[in-house]
């Protein structure tokens, strides 16, 4: 695995080892994007001090093996299930002896993000199918050469173990597949929708089903806000899209590259469902942030949501 002074300094400031016990160290570190990937080892009993400082960060820890058992809040009781430490909270964390683990740090924002509002994160995690697939995920990572920065592999792989954490979290918290967060069922859809806004196979139908309600039900529960699900989703996928355009560590993507990331079909796609939401274009858009002093002006016309663009295309 890579090293990175810079993610190494980091991380040795956040755990900690007690003076009195030696033998762990970070032997290495990979970024893809907001997401971090370290790896440590320990060569006797040692003690990780885990300070809740308030910057943000979620961490899974992933023991690997019986050698790298741990004891939470000496309460808990000895696990080497995978377990969470965040920000807001101070642990202590005892290895029993020699071993080795993996950890994926990623800002909790984004767990929260994708809940819709701040949740309760479990402590120790499931060892399921989950967590199995994270590791056999994280394994390969490892084992290639990783992504150059501004490639759609990075931003994929990001979002990638992001949603793998946080299904994760929803599988330890015993929540199902719909319960994305507290809330009205309109607000469990827009979770949802922001979810899978990149997949381009998830559509109404899809939503449907990940609802547990029916199509009607859906439509009406839209029809309430003065909405439909499908421009729910296209109104996803374009803020996905304006993201990638608006970072110019993307810039070295076609615009149909970056409309694929996004969800969409095509680049043709994706310049429609833009006029749609009364935007200048993706290309514009890149070119307006490229060269702030250039107009870019959209009109939407009242018909039938057809839409006219000023000046050029």
């Amino acid at each position: 695995m890579a090293t990175g002074d810079d993610a190494l300094t980091y991380l040795a400031a956040r755990i900690t080892a007690e003076p009195s016990e030696h033998g762990a160290q970070f032997v290495g570190a990979r970024r893809y994007r907001a997401v971090l990937i370290s790896r440590s080892r320990w060569t006797q009993q040692t003690t990780w001090r885990w300070s809740g400082q308030e910057d943000g960060f979620a961490v899974v820890v992933l023991p690997d093996g019986v050698a790298a058992r741990l004891r939470v809040s000496a309460t808990d009781g000895a696990t080497t299930s995978p377990f969470l430490l965040h920000d807001g909270i101070d642990e202590l964390v005892r290895w029993n002896g020699p071993g080795s683990c993996t950890m994926v740090w990623l800002p909790r924002r984004a767990l929260t993000d994708l809940a819709g509002t701040d949740i309760e994160l479990p402590r120790v995690l499931s060892e399921g199918l989950l967590a199995r697939g994270l590791r056999a995920l994280l394994g390969t990572l490892s084992a290639s050469a990783p992504p150059e920065a501004g490639t759609v592999s990075a931003y994929l792989l990001e979002r990638l173990l992001i949603e793998h954490v946080w299904g994760l979290v929803l599988e330890s918290a015993g929540m199902p597949r719909t319960a994305y967060r507290r809330g009205s069922l309109y607000e469990r859809a827009h979770a949802l929708i922001r979810l899978n806004a990149a997949d381009a196979h998830y559509g109404v139908a899809s939503l449907v089903h990940d609802m547990a309600i029916s199509e009607r039900h859906l439509q009406r529960l839209f029809a309430e806000h003065g909405a439909t699900p499908r421009g729910a989703l296209r109104r996803a996928r374009v803020d996905v899209a304006s993201s990638m355009l608006g970072n110019p560590d993307y810039d070295v993507l076609s615009l149909d590259q970056i409309a694929r990331s996004a969800g969409f079909a095509d680049g043709g796609s994706m310049r429609s469902a833009f006029l749609r939401e009364g935007m200048p274009t993706p290309r514009r858009s890149r070119a307006a942030r490229r060269n702030p002093g250039e107009p870019a002006t959209v009109q939407v016309a009242p018909d039938h949501g057809a839409v006219i663009e000023r000046p050029g295309g």
